[in-house]
């Protein structure tokens, strides 16, 4: 017998009203109730949190992005400027792009990120890595989300683009404003603050790669950028589909958006959950290939994205339960990675969990196009720090959590050296 979405019971009936509010915490409750399918979240979105609904929901042809014009409706609804700043950014963005524009545009990122291709950035990260540990050299304690993860960053991202050094820090700022994107309730002047920080980021990443393409061979940044954007310039001049970014520097806008700001929480999330399991820091220490297990682990228990929305393009019929067109699937990766059917102990940190199955980046034909370069940054990242000779502690307090947000992001992880 097949389930009208109607018919579906309401997430409120099993975890309260504000479960929006604790993503994490309200998926561990469903499973702590044994809770299983998916829930009506609002009368035109469904929660998909397990693990196997997630991932059959990731893969499903219909299952595509959700348009430019439906985030910004409900953005406004939320209490966003009708006008926002958002809009130029996100229809950019592969993440909005559905067929036939998503699989041609998406090509553009990930020729340049696959998994081949990463090895040629690792001069840049170490050349990075070697200057913002010359900086920490000596210091007692310092602030690894600040002055190590979003660091690297913004400055890992800005040398491809040709940001300078002071663009490149006031980028690092920029992105601390442009996380309030994520929480779940935001104040008017948030949104207002929210608006101009995305405004600028578009100014300077678009002006950055048009005096980078104006100016190739004397341009101020890596020979690498010069030749990444030149090769996403010419894939993109190859897209015929309607709808398609217009310029590789709105190209980049829009999809290094979350390179800048995830490759940063991801690295320091990572960073936090290994120095919080003092054992596992030291076999990371003893063996320096532990590091890629380490991000793994890190980004499982504390993903930098914890939910985003598919919205379903033709009428899906997943388990039983049939989701018409234009219904928005609410698809909880954090708790896929959490789900005790899918991973053994999911609560407990270990460096010797199976790879398998990882909901971090998403899945199906809508995976992160940039995963491959954040777990290549981030793994050199770990190994660096952890193996600098002074051993590193997180602090008593020391990890400062954002709170009532769609992605797990700290405020600060203050660290010292023991």
């Amino acid at each position: 017998m097949t389930v009208e979405m109607d018919d579906l019971p309401p997430v409120e009936q099993f975890v309260g009203e504000r479960w929006a509010l604790d993503l994490v915490g309200a998926a561990r409750q469903l499973f702590d109730a044994g809770v299983h399918g998916l829930l009506r979240a609002e009368p035109d979105m469904v929660l998909a949190f397990r693990h196997r609904d997630v991932r059959a929901l990731a893969v499903a042809p219909a299952a595509g992005n959700t348009p430019v014009e439906v985030l910004m409706r409900r953005a406004t609804e939320a209490g966003a400027p009708p006008d926002s700043g958002m809009a130029p950014i996100i229809s950019n963005q592969v993440f909005t792009f559905n067929p036939p524009l998503h699989a041609e545009a998406r090509r553009v990122l990930t020729r340049q990120m696959m998994p081949a291709n990463t090895p040629r950035f690792a001069p840049l990260v170490e050349r990075l890595l070697d200057e913002i540990l010359a900086d920490l050299a000596g210091r007692q304690a310092f602030d690894a989300c600040a002055e190590f993860a979003q660091r690297l960053a913004a400055r890992f991202w800005g040398e491809l683009i040709g940001l300078s050094r002071g663009e490149q820090e006031e980028m690092q700022g920029l992105m601390e404003v442009v996380s309030t994107v994520f929480l779940a309730d935001m104040l008017f002047d948030q949104y207002v603050e929210l608006d101009q920080g995305v405004r600028r980021y578009m100014e300077l990443v678009t002006s950055s790669v048009e005096r980078a393409m104006s100016d190739r061979g004397g341009a101020q940044l890596d020979p690498l950028g010069i030749e990444l954007l030149e090769e996403m310039e010419r894939d993109l001049a190859e897209i015929d589909v309607p709808g398609a970014p217009e310029t590789v520097g709105f190209m980049a806008a829009g999809n290094f958006f979350d390179g800048f700001h995830t490759l940063g929480v991801g690295i320091a999330n990572a960073l936090c959950l290994l120095l919080g399991h003092p054992a596992s820091y030291e076999r990371v220490r003893a063996d320096c290939r532990l590091a890629s297990a380490a991000y793994d682990e890190g980004t499982r228990l504390a993903a930098p994205l914890t939910l985003t929305t598919r919205y379903t393009l033709n009428e899906i019929e997943h388990d039983g339960v049939r989701l018409p067109p234009n219904t928005r699937v609410a698809m909880h990766w954090a708790g896929a990675n959490l789900d005790p059917e899918a991973f053994d102990d999911p609560g407990t940190y270990r460096l010797d969990r199976p790879g398998r199955g990882l909901m971090t980046f998403g899945g199906g034909p809508h995976l992160c196009p940039g995963r491959n370069i954040s777990r290549f940054v981030g793994e050199i990242a770990l190994r660096r720090l952890v193996h600098r000779p002074e051993r590193l502690m997180l602090t008593a307090g020391g990890a400062d959590w954002i709170e009532g947000a769609s992605a797990a992001q700290l405020r600060s992880c203050i660290v010292q050296s023991r």
